[in-house]
């Protein structure tokens, strides 16, 4: 998905402005930052490490700045391949979804591995009549906005989607998918607002660049978004009072 429409900028994160009122509010997946994944220095320094070991000619007679700055952006380099091609997964499930790409095709477009054949795999098998491709939630109560890839009918029950091209499928997308799931509108780009649907089933469709697809159901209730909800407040401690609390030095 490319960037969503109405997204802006914000510190180091994305934001959403509405067309009508000019209100900014952070996204949804900028607010989950603020969640602890223990896993990341790990893959970071193995990225660094795995790069060092298979690219030696590439830094080992460079000044050591140059050395350092090369290896240590390796993980960062990783994971914008990464975002670039679940971008174009996500650009392609939507021209799938609207007609634009037979769901026959024996062509997989260039980068994105078995995730093409995949995404295929998962439109046949669970055959969604799209109500919403591609929306944005915005929520006047908590303040918040969020892209989300799909809303569609399946086996005639009313499902929220997320598309994820990740190595696995893990137990806080439903985090994320319970901040879509309980906001108060989808919110389009004329600032024209409808209620979001009643939500009875949350998916994800796992569609990785190696391996098999899969379509997993997740469990998103009021529990789930009350930790988005604490998340929120997080966010907002940090990007606004942690700013004032420290008053002056008195003694040193």
């Amino acid at each position: 998905m490319a960037s969503p429409a109405l997204a802006v900028t914000v510190g180091t994160g994305r934001g959403y402005v509405h067309p009508v009122t000019q209100v900014i509010v952070p996204s949804v997946t900028t607010i989950l930052q603020v969640l602890d994944k223990p896993a990341l220095p790990r893959w970071a320094a193995k990225s660094v490490a795995e790069f060092a070991a298979a690219n030696k000619d590439s830094w080992v007679n460079l000044p050591d700045d140059a050395a350092i700055d090369l290896l240590k952006g390796s993980p960062w380099r990783t994971r914008d391949r990464a975002a670039e091609a679940g971008t174009n997964a996500h650009e392609y499930c939507e021209a799938l979804l609207n007609g634009e790409v037979s769901i026959d095709a024996q062509f997989d477009p260039p980068g994105l591995g078995e995730a093409a054949r995949n995404l295929r795999g998962i439109l046949k098998a669970v055959q969604p009549q799209p109500l919403v491709i591609e929306g944005t939630v915005w929520s006047h109560k908590y303040g918040y906005a969020g892209s989300f890839d799909g809303i569609h009918i399946i086996d005639g029950v009313i499902t929220l989607v997320d598309l994820k091209t990740s190595t696995g499928v893990y137990s806080d997308y439903s985090i994320q998918l319970a901040a879509y799931k309980y906001a108060d509108m989808i919110l389009k780009p004329d600032g024209t607002e409808v209620p979001v649907p009643p939500i009875e089933k949350c998916q994800i469709w796992h569609a990785p660049k190696e391996g098999s697809w899969s379509v997993v159901e997740m469990d998103v209730t009021e529990a789930e978004f009350g930790v988005f909800l604490a998340a929120l407040e997080v966010f907002k401690w940090k990007n606004e009072r942690s700013k004032k609390v420290m008053g002056k030095k008195i003694r040193s």
